[in-house]
């Protein structure tokens, strides 16, 4: 009985150390800046706005012809988040303007801002 008992109690601690792995799951997305321009902050949100706004370039901006590994927070359950590129200074006559779209983060490996 002490035997079951004390295995019973070693994989609920276990299950206890696992839940936070399970509870949020991270995905890496490249982030490839093509245009003229510097963007100067890459904001991630779920989809279905039910989640908070999380700013991935942290103040450092990406240059451009820069790219860089950015890690999207996410719960392991949502996939397809809205985005939003701001640059320091849009210019439409060059053909780079703010960005906005809807990515699956956990299918789609590069993003690339031509």
């Amino acid at each position: 009985m002490r035997a079951a008992a004390f295995l019973l109690s070693t994989l609920m601690g276990a299950s206890f150390l696992l839940l936070p792995l399970v509870a949020q799951a991270n995905e890496e997305l490249v982030l490839e800046n093509k245009t003229d321009g510097m963007i100067i902050r890459f904001t991630v949100r779920p989809a279905d706005g039910k989640g908070q706004k999380v700013e991935l370039l942290k103040k450092r901006g990406l240059a451009a012809g820069k790219s860089r590994t950015l890690v999207v927070p996410t719960d392991g359950k949502t996939c397809l988040y809205s985005i939003f590129a701001e640059f320091e200074a849009p210019d439409y006559q060059q053909g780079y303007e703010n960005v906005s779209d809807k990515l699956d983060v956990c299918e789609v490996g590069t993003y690339t801002i031509e």
